[in-house]
C-alpha cells in the first residue's frame, strides 16, 4: 500500500473518531440538558404542590395564620363588643323596666285617682239626682194635692165673648173686666177687626185671649165646604195676626161645631183644622144673648145661672156685640163669685159638642 492511502485512511480513522467523539459529547450534553430540565421540573412542581397545599388554609382562614398576639388580639377585640353590647342591652332592659314599672304605677296611681274622682262624681250625681228625683216628687205631690184641691174646692168658669170687637160693648166690658182684674176670651170677627182695629188691639194688650170667629158671619157662605171654612178662616187670622200682631191658635165655630148648616161638612172641616194646629172650644153654658127677644141684663144673668147648673167648670157663652151684656156683666160676675175667672189658651182642655 503507498503511503498516500494509508495517509488517507489515517485521515479517515481520525475523522471516524473524531465523529464519534462528537456523538459522544452531543449525548452527554443531551444527557445533561434533560437531567437540568428534568431537575428544574421536579422543583417548579414541588413548589406548585407546596403552594396549592398553602391556598386551601388561607381560603379557610382568609389570611395567613396569625401569630399568637394577632390571635389574642383578635379574640378580645370579638370578645369585648359582644360583652359591652350585652351590658348594654342589660342595662337597657333594666332601664325600660324600670320605666314601665314607674309608668304602670302612674297609670295606676292615675286610674285609681281617676276611678276615685269617678266614684266621686257619681256619688254626687246621684246624690243631685236624688234630690232632683226628691223635689220633683214633692212638687208632684203638691200639684197633686193642688190639683186634687182644685178639683175639690175651686170652681173655674171662662169668660167668652163672640162677634167682637164693637164700638161700644166690647169697650164697656173691657172696663168691668180691667176693674174686676179678670181676664176673657175674645172670639171675634174679622170684618169686625178691620173696623175696631185699636179695640182688638186693646184686646190684647190688657192680656186676654184673642181667637178667631170667622171673617164675614155669613153662615151659608162659611159652610158650604170644608175648603170655604178655611178660606174664611185664613183671612180672619191674617187680619188678626196684621192688626195686633197675634197668631191665634185657638178658633170657635159659628153657631157651635155642630149645627144646622154644618151637618154635612163639619167632620171635614174639623178634620182641617186641627191637621193645621188649630184648637176649637164650644160652650157648656150661655147668657142666651143672640136668642132675640132682647133679654134684659137680669135675664142674661139668670141665664147663665140656669144654664152652668153649678158644674165646676162651665165655658160660658157670650157676645160683646150686644148691649145689654155689658150692663149685665158686672152682676154676672158677682153672681158666680165662687168662680175663678180664666182666660182659654191652647192648652186649656176644651169642651166640645
Amino acid at each position: 500500500m503507498c503511503a498516500e492511502e494509508k495517509g488517507k485512511q489515517r485521515v479517515q480513522r481520525k475523522r471516524e473518531q473524531g465523529g464519534k467523539w462528537r456523538q459522544a459529547f452531543l449525548s452527554c450534553l443531551l444527557v445533561i440538558c434533560m437531567f437540568v430540565v428534568f431537575t428544574d421540573n421536579a422543583a417548579k412542581t414541588v413548589k406548585a404542590t407546596e403552594v396549592a397545599s398553602a391556598e386551601p388554609a388561607e381560603m379557610g382562614s382568609g389570611a395567613a395564620e396569625p401569630t399568637v398576639t394577632e390571635t389574642v388580639t383578635n379574640s378580645e377585640a370579638e370578645q369585648k363588643p359582644t360583652v359591652v353590647g350585652a351590658e348594654n342591652a342589660s342595662t337597657r332592659t333594666e332601664q325600660e323596666t324600670m320605666r314601665d314599672s314607674e309608668a304602670e304605677q302612674e297609670t295606676v296611681t292615675e286610674k285609681d285617682e281617676a276611678g276615685q274622682e269617678t266614684a266621686t262624681g257619681k256619688g254626687e250625681a246621684e246624690q243631685e239626682t236624688a234630690a232632683e228625683k226628691g223635689e220633683a216628687e214633692q212638687e208632684t205631690a203638691t200639684a197633686q194635692e193642688t190639683v186634687q184641691t182644685t178639683d175639690a174646692d175651686t170652681k173655674i168658669m171662662y169668660l167668652t165673648f163672640d162677634d167682637g170687637p164693637s164700638a161700644e160693648s166690647t169697650e164697656q166690658i173691657l172696663d168691668i173686666l180691667k176693674e174686676h182684674n179678670i181676664k176673657a176670651t175674645f172670639f171675634v170677627i174679622g170684618e169686625n177687626v178691620r173696623k175696631h182695629p185699636e179695640t182688638a188691639r186693646r184686646i190684647v194688650e190688657e192680656g186676654h185671649t184673642i181667637g178667631i170667629h170667622c171673617d164675614v158671619h155669613d153662615y151659608e157662605l162659611l159652610y158650604e165646604s170644608a175648603d170655604s171654612y178655611v178660606a174664611d178662616f185664613e183671612k180672619a187670622y191674617d187680619t188678626v195676626l196684621s192688626v195686633t200682631g197675634v197668631r191665634a191658635k185657638i178658633f170657635r165655630f159659628p153657631g157651635g161645631s155642630i149645627n144646622a148648616y154644618n151637618k154635612g161638612v163639619y167632620k171635614d172641616i174639623i178634620a182641617a183644622m186641627e191637621a193645621r194646629g188649630f184648637v176649637y172650644f164650644d160652650w157648656n153654658a150661655s147668657v142666651e144673648d143672640a136668642v132675640g127677644g132682647a133679654p134684659t141684663p137680669e135675664e142674661l144673668v139668670q141665664n147663665a145661672q140656669d144654664t152652668s147648673l153649678g158644674r165646676k167648670r162651665v165655658i160660658l157663652l157670650a157676645h160683646d156685640r150686644v148691649g145689654n151684656t155689658a150692663l149685665a156683666l158686672d152682676a154676672l160676675i158677682d153672681a158666680f163669685s165662687e168662680y175663678e175667672m180664666e182666660p182659654l189658651t191652647a192648652e186649656t182642655a176644651p169642651i166640645q159638642f
